[in-house]
């Protein structure tokens, strides 16, 4: 969680804009941490996981928290009083900005896959100084990055640096959204001029009770576009129908929209309205990014000419050295898509190593584990963030999926290392893509495939070189 500050603000702006009507106050700041409270502030007092928010109130009272917003009234102070306090921190951040996002041109891309690569497609295309906020850190018009830890950030956060990208002279935010952002309202105060919604696949049942729970998230996001706001969807299935049935309005993509010339380990050329493309990013997925990307911003004025200067994302079936590639795969969907997509492009056999997260959805590793042992030609199951789980005992999660047997090297260098011994094969490296990590227990340690395996091909350098 964040503070945000650098305006005196009458309170009676705040609650007029939430019909409610506190005693007076001036506040200098707002957050809902009560740790980060200081002289003057607003404290949201917001329910969490294993605390009712009221519970910080003191501490924010002894570091000077001037008002609040909290279920009940705080005797002493001037309340704004609502039943559900984290449900406007993003509207109450809009208003002590402003509304700064109203005055930018807002993109927001939600999905199962593809988010990331579709955000920075679009940051590649739009030619007008911008931030992007998404999983691989927020980049600002000055050049400068922050890295947040988060797909979709707090949403103070966020209207922090919608409010930072005006200062800077930008013109527009393009972000990730993701379903938990959607579901609990940390977008909620974003005003979207573009809503992108990649696809729908199994993901994030750990937190989810159901998909049609986890698709109703999703699309939230078109509810928060402007009125003159536009929508895309690519319909591969009943969920991008169940959308368009939702948001009729919204401009529809399907696999009849374009048709793919060719492709290959390069890149693919596609026709779309009797134009021809040239994307040099490997995959028929990453067309139909490219495509949602180009239609989204032409809906909304802005000309694409060319998709030839687009570069490749980090992670993303990212190509590391000759027939290795690293990708975030970490779905049943997007596994089954990369290793398709390096199949069609490829006569050489190709080798597969992933692993699942621990703490997370474990109905996909059986899943991924049936995907990976009947696609590909060999398969190294190894570990990926066990967090607080055994590795192992994720690792037997993954097999129980498995048609045939598997080799199992649960350190992920070593697994790696003992793929990149054919060098007759293609491999894939899936699961953590433009992660720099391992957490393991609650330790977060130094990792990168992208270095493994230019250290074992012979071809040094850290990827910390290439941010």
């Amino acid at each position: 969680m964040s503070r945000i500050s650098g305006r005196v603000l009458a309170l009676e702006e705040l609650a007029n804009r939430l019909d409610s009507r506190p005693e007076s106050a001036q506040i200098t700041g707002v957050t809902t941490d009560s740790r980060l409270v200081e002289k003057g502030d607003l404290f949201i007092a917001c329910e969490g996981s294993k605390h009712d928010g009221a519970s910080f109130i003191d501490e924010a009272k002894k570091r000077g928290a001037a008002a609040f917003i909290a279920k009940t009234n705080v005797a002493g102070y001037p309340t704004i009083i609502h039943p559900n306090p984290r449900e406007i921190v993003s509207k109450i951040g809009d208003i002590y900005f402003d509304s700064p996002t109203s005055k930018l041109l807002t993109i927001g891309v939600t999905g199962t896959n593809g988010k990331t690569t579709t955000t920075n497609l679009i940051s590649q295309l739009i030619d007008i100084p911008h931030t992007l906020i998404g999983t691989l850190g927020t980049f600002l018009p000055d050049g400068s990055k922050e890295d947040i830890g988060l797909t979709t950030p707090d949403p103070l956060y966020i209207q922090k640096i919608a409010y930072q990208t005006l200062k800077f002279g930008g013109k527009a935010l393009i972000m990730e959204v993701s379903s938990h952002a959607l579901h609990q309202g940390r977008v909620s105060g974003i005003k979207f001029d573009g809503a992108i919604f990649t696809n729908l696949t199994q993901d994030h049942l750990d937190y989810h009770s159901s998909m049609e729970e986890y698709f109703l998230s999703k699309a939230k996001l078109f509810s928060l576009l402007k009125p003159a706001g536009k929508g895309v969807v690519f319909i591969e299935d009943s969920w991008g129908e169940r959308l368009l049935e939702r948001y009729p309005g919204i401009i529809q993509i399907t696999n009849d929209s374009y048709k793919l010339i060719s492709q290959d380990l390069k890149g693919s050329k596609f026709e779309y309205k009797e134009r021809n493309f040239f994307l040099p990013i490997v995959g028929e997925f990453n067309v139909k990014n490219a495509l949602l990307s180009l239609v989204l911003l032409e809906s909304l004025g802005v000309k694409v000419e060319s998709l030839d200067s687009l570069r490749p994302i980090k992670g993303r079936l990212e190509v590391v050295v000759e027939d290795v590639f690293v990708d975030y795969s970490h779905t049943p969907d997007s596994l089954e898509k990369a290793i398709t997509e390096l199949k069609k492009l490829t006569d050489k056999p190709l080798t597969v190593v992933f692993g699942c997260g621990g703490d997370r959805d474990k109905t996909k590793r059986p899943l991924m584990g049936e995907i990976a042992s009947r696609l590909a030609d060999k398969v190294i199951i190894t570990s990926d963030n066990p967090r607080t789980e055994d590795p192992n005992k994720i690792i037997d999660d993954i097999l129980k999926g498995s048609k045939k047997d598997l080799l199992v090297i649960e350190d992920r260098e070593k697994a790696i290392t003992k793929a990149l011994e054919d060098r007759d094969s293609v491999v894939l490296i899936a699961g953590k893509g433009h992660e720099e990590y391992q957490i393991v227990g609650t330790e977060k340690r130094y990792f990168s495939d992208q270095e493994v395996v230019r250290r074992v091909r012979g071809k040094f350098g850290s990827t910390r070189d290439n941010l």
